[in-house]
């Protein structure tokens, strides 16, 4: 449900974003939205989970505006940590595989532009969940049929994907503004930098 909240147009802004919605409304509510896309009539309980693990935020009036992609949690608390944890293990499991076997190596893909213009990520990254939503969608039901699950008595496995959006602001030089610390030391560097000299014709 929050996923069409990113990426139907009928709850998106002018802009491209999520739109901040009423509670109640015929077309384009936050009520509205749960009928649509999680089956519920009642949108108090959903409403209830969102804000309390911070994907939701409550505005003034009543309005609501969307924070998170996901319900995921977001927060820097024990359950918060432990799914980050999880995630990290999922890739950092491939990629160690792929390094000691890269004869029989596990599927693993990046596809990044590093000179994408901010002005059209909107948009993009719309299309971009749209796509993946729809086929891991149907990849999840096939990795939980009943049909493949472990017999009883019989060794199991884990076996899934995981798929992630990249957004990454770059400075003027190219380089990451996430791999420099807003700290002291960064301060000074940056302060110690030279400015470029500028040849006169």
């Amino acid at each position: 449900m929050l996923s069409a909240w990113w990426t139907d147009s009928q709850f998106l802004s002018a802009a491209g974003e999520p739109a901040v919605l009423p509670l109640r409304g015929a077309r384009r509510s936050f009520t509205r939205l749960c009928e649509r896309y999680s089956g519920e009539k009642r949108s108090a309980p959903i409403l209830d989970e969102l804000l309390r693990v911070g994907a939701v935020r409550r505005l003034p009036a009543g309005r609501l505006q969307a924070r998170s992609r996901s319900c995921a949690r977001v927060q820097w608390d024990p359950a918060g940590v432990e799914a980050v944890g999880e995630q990290l293990r999922g890739q950092c499991t491939t990629l160690l595989e792929n390094l000691h076997h890269p004869g029989r190596s596990r599927f693993a893909r990046q596809v990044v532009n590093a000179q994408f213009d901010p002005s059209h990520a909107p948009i993009v990254i719309r299309e971009i969940e749209r796509s993946l939503e729809a086929r891991t969608t149907a990849l999840e039901k096939s990795l939980n049929d009943p049909a493949h699950a472990a017999r009883a008595a019989r060794p199991a496995m884990r076996l899934g994907l995981g798929v992630y959006v990249i957004e990454e602001a770059l400075s003027q030089d190219g380089a990451s503004e996430a791999n420099e610390s807003p700290g002291p030391s960064a301060a000074k560097r940056r302060a110690g930098r030279k400015p470029a000299r500028v040849r006169e014709k």
